[in-house]
């Protein structure tokens, strides 16, 4: 996350959006959904703030850079809907093996466009064929699911068949824990309804 030959402007944005009160180990571990009362709407309202104004070249930095910078950064888009980011989280998204996926697919639920929901088909069709490959299919599906309701399609069925890719893909990982498409959606649900939360505290002042 920070080495000693990073630039200074790095080792700043690094500093300011991912390290300063441990952001990132919140949002990794998930801590942030369980926060109740002033805590919850302290870390709420800070990641608002930055998600409003972290400018184009902070972002890209972030999005540059390790899994943790690029995990706080798809957050930072969906809070705020920066769809000018769109394009660089499906390039990341169907990149092999990052461990931030699932926080893009997160990102791309928020976005909620049909553009968005084409990205996670695409994830999905790459995916699911290759259960020895690190992925987060998973919330991939979670989030399509959740954009399928708001739109009123259907774009999973063809996952979801019997002994269709869902159903090899979870019994081509036998020692991973294998989750329903509702609780992926449910799941999704949860923090997307998070980031939504934290969006009602932009522009408003810090405390």
């Amino acid at each position: 996350m920070g080495y000693a030959y990073d630039p200074p402007e790095h080792v700043r944005v690094v500093w300011h959006y991912v390290r300063r009160g441990r952001r990132y180990s919140e949002l990794c571990g998930g801590r942030f959904l369980a926060m109740q009362g002033r805590e919850r709407r302290r870390f709420a309202r800070r990641l608002a703030r930055d998600a409003h104004k972290i400018t184009p070249r902070s972002m890209d930095i972030l999005l540059s850079r390790g899994w943790r910078e690029r995990m706080v950064a798809a957050w930072l888009v969906a809070v705020a809907r920066r769809s000018e980011f769109r394009e660089r989280l499906s390039e990341l998204l169907l990149t092999p093996d990052d461990y931030s996926a699932n926080n893009y697919c997160l990102a791309l639920a928020r976005l909620g466009t049909p553009a968005d929901a084409d990205i996670l088909v695409s994830y999905l069709a790459r995916s699911l064929p290759r259960p020895d490959r690190y992925s987060h299919a998973d919330t991939a599906l979670g989030a399509l699911l959740l954009l399928d309701a708001e739109h009123g399609v259907d774009r999973t069925s063809g996952f979801l068949v019997p002994n269709g890719p869902w159903q090899r893909w979870n019994e081509g990982r036998p020692h991973v824990p294998s989750y329903s498409p509702e609780e992926c959606r449910e799941d999704a649900a949860l923090a997307c309804a998070y980031a939504a939360e934290s969006a009602t505290y932009i522009r408003r002042p810090d405390k």
